[in-house]
């Protein structure tokens, strides 16, 4: 039976924990945390049964236990979702697609065009989101490294703190990164990338953002999110530049963060340039995921046209 997660389902969340079910999804804010699980498990429990109208938590129950707990979050807009809990028990990875299609149904009764989850690349649970009509968009590598204390030995020259003024920009080097492909599933009007732009992990956290400019136009930009004894860089360079750009950017994201702090960086396969530069800085591959979507048009379209068996099996 599938409904929405209830505060007396806490105990049968507690079972999951004990049992050490893990979280199959793994939402940006999540990746590097050390919270053990049942503390982490509880404490999302309590809040995702607090009626916050920014989150939607469902349970597949089946007897007593959770068979499937599925839980997704608004991002930085009420047009972006993402799923950060997909915990699933043994034998039950066949629920995995109804919770998926009714997360983002309840989702789009929230104002939602776009639901995404992220989970570790060949999981079998992709097959599954898949067909829900989350289909595959892009894959990424979590690399990590560590901060240089404020000594940039290659500076990004022509580098400077973004504005407010720079969002249109800003806008148009992420459509010029981001393959069309990925787009049609992620979003590809202003109102869409606002709505998912990544601001930094949630909390008291120190967000600096840098915009490289040529010929008058934003041609890079790399952000720094600052938290408690740990850093998060992301960065888009326009695939025009030279690779020289991408490391001079990356080197000066990484001297904003004190020496020794620990960095994490997701880098999608198209932006290859990062990546080379990752490996330059120093910074070691920590794990692969892929990244799955739903866009209200363009997957609505392909199931109009295929329908949603032929789209998973793709």
């Amino acid at each position: 039976m599938l409904r929405a997660l209830q505060i007396s389902d806490l105990p049968r969340c507690l079972l999951l924990a004990r049992e050490g079910v893990p979280n199959r999804a793994h939402p940006r804010d999540m990746l590097g945390r050390s919270t053990p699980a049942w503390v982490d498990l509880t404490m999302e429990s309590v809040r995702r049964v607090s009626g916050s109208t920014g989150s939607v938590a469902l349970a597949w129950i089946d007897g007593h236990r959770i068979a499937c707990l599925g839980v997704a979050s608004q991002m930085a807009g009420p047009a972006s979702w993402e799923i950060d809990r997909l915990q699933v028990s043994a034998g039950a990875e066949g629920a995995v697609s109804e919770v998926a299609a009714a997360l983002y149904a309840e989702a789009a009764r929230r104002s939602a065009t776009w639901l995404s989850a992220r989970v570790v690349e060949a999981d079998p649970v992709g097959v599954e989101l898949s067909r829900a009509g989350l289909l595959p968009s892009h894959a990424e590598t979590l690399v990590r490294g560590l901060g240089r204390g404020g000594t940039s030995p290659e500076p990004a020259s022509g580098a400077r703190a973004a504005g407010p003024a720079d969002e249109h920009g800003l806008f148009r080097l992420h459509s010029a990164c981001v393959p069309p492909g990925v787009r049609a599933l992620g979003g590809m009007t202003l109102d869409q990338w606002r709505s998912s732009r990544w601001e930094g992990p949630p909390g008291p956290a120190a967000l600096e953002e840098r915009v490289l400019e040529a010929d008058g136009r934003a041609v890079g930009w790399i952000g720094v999110a600052r938290a408690s004894g740990s850093a998060e860089v992301s960065m888009m360079v326009h695939p025009d530049r030279a690779d020289g750009d991408a490391a001079s950017l990356l080197a000066l994201g990484l001297s904003l963060v004190p020496e020794g702090v620990p960095v994490t960086m997701l880098v999608p396969d198209y932006l290859s340039s990062a990546g080379r530069a990752a490996a330059g800085a120093g910074m070691e591959p920590q794990a692969r995921f892929e990244v799955h979507a739903r866009s209200a048009r363009a997957t609505e379209r392909m199931f109009q046209e295929v329908g949603a068996y032929e789209v998973a099996s793709s």
